[in-house]
């Protein structure tokens, strides 16, 4: 050996020999490593299968002991100089350079750390411990499900003792207490407070009050607490404190004082329902509670978990308050809500333990296409509510955009349902974005007509339709987007103080159509193919045309044929092949759509009224005018066809822009079919 020490030569081990473990890599240094057995995992373990000594070098506090009179008292790192003099005076020093390499310090103050193998206390969870951990897994619901039988599982397959003691002056005192004679070796563990009071001999004298409330247990009082022992000595508490792991396992049946107290509480709500935390806490918290409760009950201690992953930059960065590679949080908050911002989580990968990159702008989209499109769509609801007449809830209604739409509400609650039970967010509340937009690009877009006209029966039933709608998909939303579903209750007159108080909604099989909805997706797609042939034969939408062939299609209400006629803007659909000059074709996925492009003079001036009618509104919204506002439209043109159209026309126009006069003036230039209109909208 290098060094002259007693305790290891009274080992009889070899000083230098090889030896191959699993540890040691190529990439940094030489793949040749030095072992002290006392001081790293690593070591220690490969030291206890070689049988290498076990002999302690350094204090608790890093400096040498007297086993090695060289460095006796000296701290490890300034030692270092030392042994080197040492070895370079006696000609054994081999080399000597300076190299660049990683070494361990306290995060807090920077000072250099050590490892040290000493004494500990440990709950042994091998053998039947470890079984029952494993087979009581199988009782939990993991999601997402690939951890319970890989991550979990090798967690609990490769598990090591768990130390529970740790050698720190704050924290939980690990209530043991040991005889002080030495060839004693009785050990006791205090159970509860009242049990301390009895045993201890001096409690009175470290503990001026009895009153549970003000006894600090920490370790500072809890060290000057003595016992007597069975054999008439004194004991006194071993210095370790608990590892804080102990009491994050405790939680379950900590928070009910158990078993003291609420019994009866906590064997109702035990094993927990749910619980959600990171990725990590598989080999933390969720590790630790379900081995305190195989221990304790020989239970899991919870039956379901989400586990989320990690919230990145933008870039894939790991959040760092130095680099400012993110937002603050309460600044996203503030710009688009918390509702935006949950549901951009709730509905991300990080529900599914993986890792996602956040992007501000993800949440702004949020906000835009799913939250302010609701709103609109509430605000338009809002508009008409008040024509909303009380009673015959049951009324059933015929339309058949009120059917497809309640069809497609409960095929939203049945799937959403099914996966909230499987503690799925992602596919629970991604739907919600896609009914929105049908709700208000398609139900509340085709049936604007439905709440001006004068079809008072109809009315009601998309008044009722779109109420029933929107409460229902208050409850729906509640998880997800907790504020602004409370608000849209609220309005909806909710039953119930709360949404978040109300009944979580149920699927009515009679109203889900599943051969409506096949059908509608059939004429949405014929709908795409006539408007792919305006685009093709560069005619508006705006503009009227007389007819549009769907082939041999068979319509099973005439509320479809209906659709196609407003949406592609055509005056008669029909079902039959045809052929000529003025026809454009389509066909794709099974269907044939044709579209006759002949433009009439009629047809000309009524697609005028619309492009009139656009112009009117968007100049009404510009004044900030809402449809309660009544106006007066005027207008001048120098434009023949035009000054015809309005004319011809004028009750047309005036009904479609709520107007209550149309006449001659106009201020504002407006280009109309290439022609210059002037118009006004004032208020009366």
């Amino acid at each position: 050996p290098l060094f002259d020490i007693p305790a290891m030569k009274e080992e009889g081990k070899k000083a230098y020999y090889i030896a191959a473990a699993d540890f040691v890599t190529t990439e940094e240094g030489t793949g040749i490593v030095h072992t002290a057995v006392m001081y790293g995992e690593d070591d220690y373990r490969l030291g206890k299968e070689l049988g290498l000594p076990e002999v302690p070098m350094l204090n608790e506090a890093g400096h040498f002991l007297d086993i090695f009179s060289l460095t006796e008292g000296q701290y490890f790192k300034k030692a270092e100089k030392t042994i080197k003099a040492n070895l370079e005076e006696r000609g054994l020093l081999f080399a000597k350079k300076q190299n660049t390499h990683s070494y361990p310090h306290c995060w807090r103050c920077g000072t250099a750390l050590f490892y040290n193998a000493i004494s500990a206390w440990f709950i042994d969870i091998q053998g039947e411990v470890k079984e029952r951990m494993l087979k009581l897994n199988e009782n939990v619901n993991w999601f997402p499900d690939h951890l319970k039988h890989g991550r979990f599982q090798h967690i609990l397959e490769t598990a090591p003792d768990w130390n529970i003691s740790r050698n720190r002056y704050w924290a939980t005192a690990l209530p043991f207490w040991k005889c002080d004679k030495e060839e004693c070796d009785e050990v006791v563990c205090v159970g509860s407070v009242k049990e301390l009071k009895e045993r201890a001999s001096n409690f009175t004298d470290v503990y001026e009050s009895e009153d549970v409330t003000k006894i600090d247990l920490h370790k500072h009082k809890m060290d000057l607490i003595h016992l007597t022992c069975s054999c008439g000595s004194q004991m006194t508490r071993i210095p370790e404190v608990i590892d804080c792991w102990v009491e994050a396992a405790s939680m379950p049946y900590a928070e009910f004082h158990y078993p003291f107290e609420n019994k009866e509480l906590f064997d109702k709500r035990f094993p927990g329902q749910f619980i959600a935390e990171y990725i990590a806490q598989t080999r933390a918290w969720f590790y630790y509670m379900h081995v305190m409760s195989t221990l304790l009950f020989d239970s899991n201690s919870f039956e379901n978990v989400v586990t989320t992953g990690t919230i990145m930059s933008d870039k894939g960065e790991k959040l760092s308050k130095s680099k400012r590679n993110f937002t603050d949080p309460w600044i996203i908050i503030e710009q688009h809500g918390m509702d935006a911002l949950r549901y951009y989580l709730m509905t991300s990968v990080v529900m599914q333990s993986e890792n996602v990159n956040f992007v501000d702008r993800e949440v702004k989209e949020i906000y835009n296409k799913v939250l302010n499109i609701l709103w609109n769509v509430v605000s338009f609801y809002e508009m008409f509510a008040s024509e909303l007449v009380e009673g015959n809830e049951n009324m059933v209604s015929e339309n058949v955009l009120d059917k497809w739409i309640l069809a497609k509400l409960h095929i939203l609650i049945e799937e959403t349902t099914t996966h909230l039970d499987a503690y799925n967010t992602v596919k629970g509340g991604r739907p919600i974005k896609e009914f929105i937009a049908e709700l208000s690009t398609w139900y509340v877009r085709r049936s604007r007509e439905r709440f001006k006209g004068e079809d008072e029966d109809d009315k009601q039933h998309a008044l009722r339709t779109l109420r029933e709608v929107l409460l229902t998909l208050s409850k729906v939303m509640a998880p997800f987007t907790p504020f602004i579903a409370e608000q849209i209750y609220k309005k909806m007159n909710g039953k119930e103080e709360s949404v978040h108080l109300s009944s979580w909604p149920q699927v009515d099989e009679s109203l889900k159509n599943p051969e409506l909805l096949a059908e509608v997706e059939k004429i949405r797609k014929m709908v795409e193919m006539g408007l792919s042939l305006r685009k093709d034969a560069g005619v508006r939408v705006r503009q009227p045309l007389q007819v549009c062939s769907v082939g041999d299609f068979s319509f099973s209400d005439e509320g479809l044929r209906h659709m196609i006629k407003s949406e592609l803007n055509v005056k008669e659909v029909i079902t039959e092949d045809v052929s000529g000059d003025n026809w454009q074709t389509k066909e794709d996925a099974g269907f044939t759509v044709s579209l006759n492009t002949d433009i009439s003079p009629e047809l000309k001036k009524e697609g005028l009224v619309r492009e009139i009618v656009r112009a009117v509104n968007q100049i009404r919204k510009e004044q900030g005018f809402t449809r309660e506002h009544e106006i007066i439209v005027s207008y001048s043109t120098e434009d023949t066809m035009l000054n015809e159209v309005f004319i011809e026309y004028a009750g047309d126009i005036q009904k479609s822009v709520l107007a209550k006069e149309i006449k001659d003036g106009g201020e504002k230039d407006v280009t109309i079919n290439n022609a210059l209109v002037k118009l006004s909208v004032e208020k009366i």
